[in-house]
């Protein structure tokens, strides 16, 4: 039987979204632009958004759906089946994550390229230190 959005299976996966959305954040906010650590919680914090849309959909449902939530709400002893369709919206953040991880992903090169301090360091070579004569 459906539930309404106080599922507490719903509301325990989304307390889970948000915790690692939060985490993510942190993470690309005190990364420099050319880490690797910016990178990729940057790409993940991008497709964290369609994983919003399939946790969303796939409320009091078996299987995950993109873009289609359905529930039921309890009124004076009936139950008023409610259903909610935002494919397009999730068709049109599927294209803007992907923008936005070209973006990341160029803007990452851009800086690796651009920062000496991210650049690998040259190889070390010895300097031949002529001995000195003695006194």
């Amino acid at each position: 039987m459906q539930t309404g959005l106080a599922d507490p299976t719903l509301l325990m996966e989304l307390t889970l979204f948000a915790l690692v959305t939060v985490v993510l954040i942190v993470m690309k906010n005190f990364s420099r632009p050319g880490s690797i650590i910016n990178l990729a919680s940057g790409l993940a914090l991008i497709s964290s958004g369609i994983i919003f849309f399939l946790v969303l959909g796939s409320a009091n449902s078996t299987e995950p759906r993109l873009g289609y939530l359905s529930f039921y709400i309890p009124v004076q002893g009936s139950n008023i089946a409610v259903t909610v369709e935002f494919v397009s919206l999730a068709l049109i953040w599927i294209g803007v994550a992907g923008l936005k991880a070209t973006n990341l992903t160029l803007s990452f090169i851009e800086a690796r390229r651009a920062a000496p301090s991210l650049r690998l360091p040259p190889p070390v070579q010895r300097i031949a230190v002529p001995a000195q004569a003695k006194p």
